[in-house]
Order: structure tokens, then C-alpha cells, then sequence
């Protein structure tokens, strides 16, 4: 193990052609021109592409501080991919110098918890013949399926990481959070590659293509891998998402959301892909609303996009629910932001997110049925008769749960998918929405967000506290409009809820929180009751009998429970009544 502090060492560089000590810096990132107008086939794009917004500043200086702000796009490939990619005309077209293929090894350190791998930093040491340098990564934004990374490189005089030589304002925060928690650094996995690299010119963009193939090691086990990897190294963002369809289109290829060192981590630690939830927002009164705006969704895409190789990968019932929370939350930011879009970029949008949304939502249906509601009565079943009524039943489910899973993945796995990724990443960085409007700009675009912020939660605030007022006269299609306000209004909560004192927004949610709860209960009962009638319907003969006598068990069960749910949330209806706003729309007029 080495201390993350326990040797100095020069600052580190890289070496020019020339032998010069150069670094490279890249800005204006998301000042980016439209992608060619590409639809799947039998939809149409409501709207034309905008016209160029700007450059991109390209600089290279000599510097002891190298470092680099670039997007790079992974695709993780089979072996028989490998050579029919290297032939690609689209990964051909524009080829500046020489192809170079040459041998190298990666390793990766971390702490034992894993603290640098939570903070999206990746550490690693890399040997190329006989140089050797060290490499930190932090992994940042997300432009669709690309991702931005910012690297600090430079030599070390062993194989131990030198991190105190580290000087990135964007990094070294973040190094100190996981020393403090981690404290020591390991060795966890390396990999052995043959890399092809291969320089792009496109349209004022550098782009390199790397091919890597080889193996993850670690301790005495190993896996085969084969990716490759686009990193735009300047010019317009646009051409790497252009570059990104040509290859999605002629080799069939699905986007990672998954880095190498996200996969080598996975490997050591022998897991599958893990879910992710959402990250802490960070907004600021300081935004705009259209600021605000572009950073909830895009906030809600990303949580979906990492969670789509959980969904490919894992059968844990967390991956498809951490997607589904994504792509709410996307929804939801897109309708807080309503006003501010042209009608045919909302319900294009809004169109795309409800399909996928529908395409996950029976299988989320089936974890909760199996795990939640039919669980914990085959658990406190006793007779003989009733466990062997259950299990058909259970046997049903999981066939349902499985054929559900994988109509879950074809659709995560569709081109369409695959468009809504790439072309909304596009839409965003390019702020499409103000070609459209023209000179009919909302005013509220460039407001500060508290303006809107305050309108938006006190909205979402009276509808919840007008039904709540009338609760037990509420009938269930009604509680169940009342469950989707609350929702609606958490969303709003999370997004603009740093504006506000922390104190009296916790207070606000603790109360929220208990009556999503036993709302969402009832919501899970009423699905499981149309599931329950589903599976009755399909069985015959006895099997039709013992679901039929299972689905009777498990409604009566939980019939009995929804009664001491709604003494606890009659009480949590008249805790949120009572909990005061902690905005103030007078002050924000």
C-alpha cells in the first residue's frame, strides 16, 4: 500500500515531439455546431437543426501543469468486432500520420473502500516500454453518451502513485476527501493491451480512436477485453456525436456508459455493474432558468445512462428502478421547464422519455410484486395448501418477470434508445430550443432561477395541500393523482432545493416523505390487485385454481396491512398540512 502523501515529487509533464515540455488545455466545450439531421426510420425531427453558435478555442502552451479537459465515448466490443472496426471507413475517413499499435500496461490503485472510485476519480500508473507516468482522471459531465474527463499526467520514478504531485484545482479536492476516508492506496487490478491509436481530422475536430484489446488482471484471474474508445481532443463536440452515429449505424455498436476502469473495478471486486443514484445537484442562485434547466436534465439522463448497464448486465431489481428514477426525474424537469421550450421540442422530448420510461415499467412492476408483495406472504405461509398455491403462483411470476426483463433490455439495447441519447446530448449543448424561438425568446430564460423556482414549487405545493385537505373523501383514482403530485412535488424539492436554508427544506421533507411512502404503498397494492387478475385469467384447470386461491392470500394480506397504512398516513397528511413553506414567491417577483 502507499500513503497518498507520503513522497514529493516534481511536477509532473509530457514531452512534445520536439522534446518540449507542452500541455493541452480545451475550452468553450460546449460551444458546439449541429449534427447532421438524422432520425430513425418512420419518425420525423418537429424541427430544422440550429445554425453555428460559435467556436471552439484550441491552445497549447509550455507549462509544469498539464492538463486536459476532453469528451471521450467507450464502446465496449466482441473480438470479432476488432478487426472489422479497424477497417471502418468511418474510422478511416480523415486519418492524420501514421496507425500506431504498441503494448502496455495500466495499473489501478485505490483505497481499500473504494473512496477515489465514488468520487468518479480513477488513479493509475502506466507503463510504455520504458517510460512510466502516472494518470488521474476525474470523470465530469455528460454530453449523451460521451463524458467529459479531466487528466493530470506526469512521470514517476516507480510503480507507486505520487499523488502529492498533483496540482489540478478540479482534482485535489477531491484526492483529499477520499485520503481522509481511504488513507492508503492498493493496487486493485491491471491491464495488459495492445493498443491501436489513430489520429481524426473532422471538421476542425482532433479526434483519436483508440482500439484496445488484451486482458483485466487480478491476483491470479484474468477476463479478455476488447473496446474502443473516441476521445475528441478539440474542435466542435458535435463532430465526436457525428462520428458516434456513423459507427452506431455501420458497426451496430451501443454506447458505454462505462469506462475501462469502471469495468476493471467491477472485475477485481466481482460484481456486476452497480446501480447508481442520483448525484447532489450543486444548483446555485447564481443560474439562470435556462441554466438551471439544461442542468436537471441533464442531470436525470445521466443517472439513467449509468444505470443502462445495470440493466443489461445485473438482474438486480435496483438497475431498472435507478433508470426509471432517472427518466422521471427527466420528465419531471422537462415539464417544470414547460414554458421555456417550443411546443414540438417539448413533446418530441417528452415523447421519447415516455416510451423508454414504458418499456422498463412492467418489469419494475414484476420486482416490486415478487419482492414486495408476494415475499412476504410466502414467508408467513404455514399450510401446506397455501405454500403449494403460492408457489404456482411464484412460478407464474418469475416467468413474467423474466420475459418483462428482457423486453426491458431489447428496448435499452433499440437504435431508438440509442438516437434519444445522442440527440439529446446534441439538443442541450446546443440549446436548440433558441434557434427556435428566434427573436421570441421566453423572458424567463435568462431570469435568474429563483424566479421560477418559487412559482414552480408553490404550484406543486397547492395542488398537494388541496387534496390532502379533503383526504379521507378521496377516491382511489383520486389518491392516486394525489400520489403523482407528491411525486411531482419531491422532484421539485430535490432540483431547486439548495436555493433555499437547509433546515427548513429537511423539515418540509421529512414531512413529504411519509406520505410518498404510504401513497406509493397503495399504488404497489393496487398494481399487484390487476396482476393478481392477470395471472388468474391465463391459468386453467387446477393451476388456475391455486393462483386464483395464492392471489387471494396475498390481497387479503395486504388488505389488512393498507389498514394500519392509512392510520399512518392519515397522521402524515396532517403533518404536511401543517408544515410551513420554506419559499417565498414575494421575494422572487
Amino acid at each position: 500500500m502507499v500513503s497518498l502523501s507520503d513522497r514529493q515529487q516534481p511536477k509532473g509533464h509530457e514531452t512534445a515531439a520536439d522534446g518540449s515540455l507542452s500541455a493541452r488545455i480545451v475550452i468553450n466545450l460546449s460551444q458546439i455546431f449541429p449534427l447532421h439531421d438524422t432520425m430513425p426510420p418512420g419518425r420525423q425531427r418537429p424541427w430544422r437543426p440550429a445554425s453555428a453558435i460559435g467556436d471552439v478555442l484550441h491552445c497549447r502552451f509550455i507549462t509544469w501543469y498539464p492538463m486536459a479537459r476532453v469528451f471521450a465515448l467507450t464502446f465496449a466490443v466482441d473480438p470479432e468486432d476488432v478487426r472489422r472496426l479497424r477497417v471502418l471507413p468511418a474510422l478511416r475517413y480523415g486519418t492524420r500520420g501514421r496507425t500506431k499499435t504498441w503494448q502496455c500496461h495500466e495499473t489501478y490503485f485505490d483505497t481499500p473502500g473504494r473512496d477515489f472510485l465514488a468520487r468518479r476519480i480513477s488513479v493509475r500508473v502506466e507503463d510504455v516500454g520504458h517510460q512510466r507516468s502516472q494518470i488521474v482522471t476525474y470523470n465530469g459531465l455528460r454530453l449523451g453518451p460521451a463524458i467529459e474527463h479531466r487528466h493530470w499526467q506526469g512521470p514517476v520514478p516507480t510503480h507507486d502513485p505520487a499523488l502529492a504531485a498533483v496540482d489540478d484545482a478540479a482534482i485535489t479536492p477531491l484526492l483529499a476527501e477520499a485520503e481522509a476516508l481511504g488513507g492508503l492506496l492498493e493496487p486493485v487490478f491491471t491491464a495488459r493491451l495492445e493498443r491501436t491509436e489513430r489520429h481524426l481530422e473532422r471538421t476542425g475536430a482532433h479526434i483519436t480512436m483508440h482500439i484496445d484489446t488484451g486482458t483485466l488482471e487480478a491476483g491470479s484471474r484474468n477476463v479478455p477485453l476488447h473496446q474502443l474508445t473516441l476521445t475528441l481532443e478539440s474542435g466542435p463536440t458535435e463532430v465526436l456525436l457525428g462520428l458516434t452515429h456513423e459507427v452506431v449505424l455501420a458497426a451496430g455498436l451501443l454506447p458505454s456508459a462505462r469506462t475501462l476502469a469502471a469495468r476493471g473495478f467491477e472485475f477485481a471486486d466481482a460484481r456486476p455493474p452497480l446501480w447508481a443514484k442520483q448525484q447532489p445537484l450543486g444548483l446555485t442562485g447564481k443560474a439562470s432558468a435556462e441554466e438551471a434547466m439544461i442542468l436537471m436534465l441533464r442531470s436525470g439522463l445521466d443517472q439513467a445512462q449509468e444505470n443502462a448497464a445495470t440493466v443489461l448486465e445485473n438482474d438486480h431489481p435496483e438497475g431498472i428502478h435507478q433508470m426509471r428514477v432517472g427518466l422521471r426525474r427527466t420528465r419531471s424537469a422537462l415539464r417544470l421547464h414547460r414554458k421555456l421550450l417550443p411546443p414540438a421540442h417539448y413533446a418530441w422530448l417528452n415523447g421519447e422519455l415516455r416510451w423508454i420510461t414504458s418499456q422498463l415499467g412492467p418489469a419494475r412492476d414484476m420486482d416490486v410484486f415478487e419482492d414486495e408483495i408476494l415475499a412476504p406472504v410466502i414467508e408467513r405461509a404455514i399450510d401446506q395448501e397455501a405454500q403449494a398455491a403460492l408457489a404456482t403462483l411464484h412460478a407464474r411470476v418469475k416467468r413474467r418477470r423474466t420475459r418483462c426483463r428482457a423486453a426491458a433490455r431489447k428496448a435499452v439495447k433499440s437504435d431508438r434508445y440509442r438516437e434519444l441519447v445522442l440527440e439529446v446530448g446534441l439538443w442541450l449543448a446546443r440549446r436548440d430550443w433558441r434557434a427556435e424561438w428566434g427573436g421570441d425568446l421566453p423572458a424567463l430564460l435568462d431570469k435568474p432561477v429563483g424566479t421560477l423556482a418559487c412559482r414552480l414549487i408553490a404550484t406543486r405545493h397547492k395542488a398537494v395541500h388541496k387534496d390532502g385537505s379533503n383526504f379521507h373523501a378521496l377516491e382511489i383514482a383520486e389518491r392516486h393523482q394525489l400520489r403523482i403530485d407528491v411525486k411531482k412535488l419531491r422532484y421539485a424539492i430535490d432540483f431547486f432545493g439548495t436555493l433555499y436554508p437547509g433546515k427548513n427544506v429537511a423539515r418540509y421533507l421529512l414531512a413529504l416523505e411519509g406520505l410518498q411512502d404510504g401513497l406509493g404503498y397503495l399504488n404497489d397494492v393496487a398494481v399487484a390487485q390487476d396482476l393478481v387478475q392477470l395471472f388468474c385469467r391465463r391459468a386453467k384447470d387446477a393451476a388456475g385454481t391455486s393462483c386464483r386461491l395464492a392471489g387471494g392470500m396475498v390481497i387479503g394480506w395486504h388488505t389488512k396491512a393498507m389498514a394500519d397504512i392509512e392510520a399512518n398516513l392519515s397522521a402524515d397528511v396532517a403533518a404536511f398540512l401543517k408544515v410551513k413553506p420554506f419559499w417565498n414567491t414575494k421575494k422572487h417577483k
